[in-house]
């Protein structure tokens, strides 16, 4: 189901307007991340969802479900919105095992049988349905062989697949992640997030992914909302708003751009070395040549413009050579 967001908005104090009257749908199962800066309301808006901030205005909804409703009064719990949440720290029980963090998630959703002729049969039920939701979301992470272990003796991504066996064992219709992958170093970042994606689609939940970090969310992503003071800059495909970003601001952010004009611009993709219909002469004035996704790119200048480009050669400061680029592959933006 879709999560629909009405005109919501969120301010911490008079000056401090979060998030201003936003309007969005996150499509039914699909993984969806809000990217941006620190403190453009990204993590605001999906601790909103959850319950766990409660907006000034406005609605959200979960298909037709009303989480919150300002006008009319509406503010389910976290626990009644059907959500599963994944922190940036983990949030997991030092003195709980990794199957006993799981396990105490999900009774803690399912009610304790009440007293009477078949007290001990429904109790023996709950417990057999703890127990196999725990071990169904512990071999969906691959961590049941650490389940007697405590999280002190587990490492960061062992750690960070327990807080999502966690989410996924409450059986959740939605799952949100606040930058999960942030304390994990570059190469395990890189594993975890195909698993994250790999597990979402697995179980066809609709995701909200959090991260300022622009490789991770075109990596991990069905649709990008770039987020800049607490509105939604640009939303769509991680192709389109790479290749055709519809504004400046997302065209910078989002890769790296040399401009022509102030609305026309090259990605580094575009530029060659190689003669074709039009000749940039440049010249390095600032030798900046830094690995990008197995190759290297130079930063050189016209004396106006700087341009960045994929480059297999050794510049030096005060090189001067030419580079090439074709009027189909000139970007633009409409503002």
């Amino acid at each position: 189901m879709d999560i629909t967001v009405e005109h919501i908005s969120k301010s911490f104090d008079k000056k401090n307007k979060v998030i201003d009257d936003l309007s969005v749908t996150f499509k039914d199962g699909e993984l969806t991340t809000l990217l941006g800066f620190s403190g453009c309301g990204k993590t605001t808006l999906l601790r909103m969802i959850t319950g766990l901030e409660t907006p000034d205005e406005g609605r959200i909804l979960f298909g037709d479900k009303v989480l919150f409703d300002k006008k009319n009064k509406i503010d389910l719990a976290p626990q009644e919105r059907g959500v599963a949440f994944v922190f940036q720290d983990f949030a997991l029980w030092p003195n709980m095992t990794v199957k006993k963090n799981v396990s105490f998630a999900v009774s803690s959703l399912l009610e304790e049988p009440k007293l009477g002729k078949n007290y001990l049969q429904e109790r023996k039920k709950r417990k057999e349905e703890i127990e196999r939701r725990t071990e169904e979301a512990l071999q969906m992470v691959n961590m049941e062989e650490y389940a007697s272990r405590l999280p002190s003796e587990l490492f960061g991504g062992q750690k960070q697949r327990v807080a999502i066996a966690r989410a996924i064992a409450t059986h959740p219709q939605m799952i949100l992640f606040d930058e999960p992958l942030s304390a994990l170093d570059a190469l395990l970042r890189e594993k975890m997030r195909g698993e994250i994606r790999e597990l979402v689609k697995k179980l066809k939940m609709t995701a909200i992914f959090v991260t300022h970090d622009q490789a991770e969310a075109m990596a991990i992503s069905d649709r990008i909302f770039v987020m800049s003071k607490g509105r939604v800059e640009e939303a769509s495909s991680p192709k389109e708003i790479y290749w055709h970003p519809e504004s400046k601001f997302v065209a910078e952010f989002l890769g790296k751009a040399s401009w022509l004009s102030d609305t026309d611009f090259l990605r580094p993709e575009d530029i060659t070395l190689t003669p074709s219909e039009n000749a940039i002469e440049v010249k390095v004035k600032l030798l900046e040549s830094q690995l990008q996704g197995g190759s290297y790119f130079s930063k050189a200048s016209d004396g106006e413009k700087t341009y960045l480009f994929y480059d297999g050669n050794e510049r030096k400061i005060g090189d001067e050579f030419s580079l090439y680029y074709s009027k189909e592959n000139v970007r633009h933006v409409i503002r």
